[in-house]
Order: structure tokens, then sequence, then C-alpha cells
């Protein structure tokens, strides 16, 4: 135990902590902002048709969802390899699983307000579109990133 602590210290001072305040930061307004935008709506039961329900309700969400991301970027922080993504394979891993996602949306998407843009997990809804916007930019930076380093070799 203590040789993984003395491990996660070790990366800790590598963590670039002026981008995870601002993270913080947006995140606590986000959450504010939240709360502000719903609480009467929620409270009278416009939101959800009718039935009223706390009017915290969506800001404890927003609360649960901005702790479980910060948890999820300091685990990323620490224990992921970036230079993974220098690899053309795990390029080309991610790219076929963002086509796949986008396929699996066209066949047996979940149609909300006339578009079928959703696939339906059970427990939560996912939007496969949110995949394509992070894969674009992994993909355009390790484009960018092997031009660079063409150019100076």
């Amino acid at each position: 135990m203590k040789q993984v602590i003395l491990k996660i210290w070790e990366k800790v001072k590598y963590l670039d902590f002026s981008l995870i305040l601002c993270y913080i930061l947006l995140g606590l307004v986000g959450v504010v902002m939240v709360y502000s935008a719903s609480m009467v709506a929620a409270s009278k039961g416009t939101l959800t048709n009718g039935l009223t329900i706390k009017a915290n309700h969506f800001m404890t969400r927003q609360l649960i969802f901005f702790v479980l991301g910060l948890g999820i970027v300091l685990f990323f922080s620490l224990f992921l390899n970036l230079n993974a993504f220098k690899r053309s394979g795990t390029q080309q891993f991610i790219v076929l699983a963002t086509l796949a996602l986008l396929l699996i949306t066209v066949l047996v998407g979940k149609e909300i307000n006339g578009s079928r843009n959703w696939i339906n997990l059970g427990f939560f809804s996912l939007q496969s579109s949110e995949f394509l916007k992070l894969t674009s930019i992994f993909y355009l930076s390790y484009i960018i990133d092997r031009r660079l380093s063409l150019k100076i070799d």
C-alpha cells in the first residue's frame, strides 16, 4: 500500500494544477448556473411534466456528475500514458470505434424529438456524436504531431 501511495505522490508533482483549478472553477460555476436556472421550474413541475420535485434536484445531480468527472479527470491525469495516443494503432481503434457507434446509432438509435441520435443503454442514453467530437480532436492532434515531427526530422 505504501508503494502505491509513493508512486501516486511521484506523479502528483507533474499534474497541471492550473488546468485542474480551471476545471473545478468552471464546474462549480456550472453547478450554480444549473441551480439558478432550474430551482423554480423544478419546484413548480414545469421541467418534469407536472411532477413536483425538490428545488435542488437538478443541482444535486449536476454536483454528483461534477465530482465523478473530477475523479475521472484526476485518475486519467495520473495513470494515462499520453504516448499511447501517438501510435497509429490506437488512433485507428478510436476512429473505428467511433464510426461503429455512429453506425449503431443509425441502426438502433432511440428517436427523441424527431431525431434518432441516442443509444439507449437502459440506465442512461448515449449520444455517439459527442464521441465524434473527441475523436476529431484526438485525430487532428495526431495528424498535426506527425506533420511537425516529420518537418523536424
